[in-house]
């Protein structure tokens, strides 16, 4: 009688831990899937000064670039007022040019920024569009 109890203690036990490690293997979350979808990264730019004149905004990217007057940018940018969204590609460029420019293509302003970039639709795991803020004054 006393083998069976030890037995039966010795089952008990075993079909505890693989029921302990089987609730443990689903307190983790699953992977998560991520979709082949891409976004834009946006760069709003509140426009100050005599922004009369403002025509389009350039910009590019990197320590050593000048924004080209006349060559299309990866997307039009788009205004409401004098607060211009410039539409990137998925980088997170850290160091910009901005140009502002007439209906000729002259330069009115430029500036180089640091940008810092915040997450505004996607997820942490995924990733999704990021936005960077900033203004240039036309003198």
């Amino acid at each position: 009688m006393l083998g069976h109890m030890r037995t039966y203690r010795s089952a008990a036990i075993s079909v505890a831990v693989l029921l302990a490690g089987a609730l443990s293997l689903t307190a983790c979350s699953p992977p998560v899937a991520c979709t082949d979808v891409g976004w834009s990264n946006r760069i709003r730019v509140a426009v100050t000064g005599d922004t009369s004149s403002v025509d389009r905004l350039d910009y590019c990217a990197g320590f050593d670039c000048t924004p080209v007057p006349n060559t299309p940018p990866p997307t039009t940018p788009s205004h409401t007022g004098d607060i211009w969204t410039l539409y990137i590609d998925m980088t997170t460029p850290r160091i910009v040019h901005i140009s502002a420019r007439d209906a000729s293509g002259a330069e009115l302003a430029t500036r180089e920024f640091e940008l810092k970039w915040k997450r505004v639709g996607g997820t942490r795991e995924c990733g999704g569009p990021e936005l960077a803020k900033t203004s240039l004054d036309v003198p």
